[in-house]
């Protein structure tokens, strides 16, 4: 019981930490075209890039 709950937390927080990180590089790509901060995000879209 315990084995099995186990799996699925893990399976759980892994889906789920690949989908904010995917929702946070979605939404951060929205905004590269601003003028003025959009060098910086491109920058932090990179680095979440190569996290994955």
């Amino acid at each position: 019981m315990n084995f099995t709950r186990g799996l699925f937390f893990g399976f759980g927080t892994v889906l789920g930490g690949t989908v904010l990180i995917a929702l946070l590089v979605w939404i951060l790509g929205q905004f590269v075209s601003f003028p003025g901060i959009g060098e910086n995000i491109s920058q932090l879209i990179d680095a979440l890039q190569k996290v994955k």
